[in-house]
């Protein structure tokens, strides 16, 4: 069993190779992409104080997004299910319906937690932007 498992693992390295590095290649320009575009929105900032100001509201958005979902996600995942399972699931227990509507709750919640997560990260983005063009500001003067 060994060696048939040797010798299909050296078929195929080859063609796993030319994925990888298919795969590296593109993250990497992905990545210089990114790069570039951040590089950019910080100019922006540095130079414009409209723009700067842009960045502040949408970071704010994003900020108030997240608490929307993380509240709604809480809301849902924890204070639904809990009356679920103390009240509703013994009507709904012996039905595909109630099972089916706990999952699909569960899963909302899971969903606006994720989302909630995501926004933060976007506003955390956001935020190192506007401060590192601040500094570049502050630099200037």
């Amino acid at each position: 069993m060994g060696i048939i498992i040797n010798l299909v693992a050296s078929y195929l390295k080859p063609y796993f190779d030319k994925i990888m590095i298919t795969f590296s290649a593109r993250w990497a320009a992905r990545s210089e992409e990114l790069k570039r575009k951040r590089e950019l929105r910080v100019l922006e900032m540095a130079q414009n104080h409209q723009a700067l100001i842009l960045y502040g509201l949408e970071e704010m958005r994003c900020r108030l997004i997240e608490i929307s979902h993380y509240l709604r996600g809480f809301f849902l995942f924890f204070l639904i299910s809990f009356a679920l399972f103390l009240f509703i699931n013994k009507i709904l227990d012996k039905t595909l319906f109630g099972s089916f509507f706990i999952i699909l709750v569960l899963i909302g919640g899971s969903l606006s937690f994720y989302s909630s997560t995501r926004n933060s990260a976007r506003a955390e983005r956001i935020q190192e932007e506007i401060r590192e063009a601040i500094a570049r500001n502050e630099k200037k003067h």
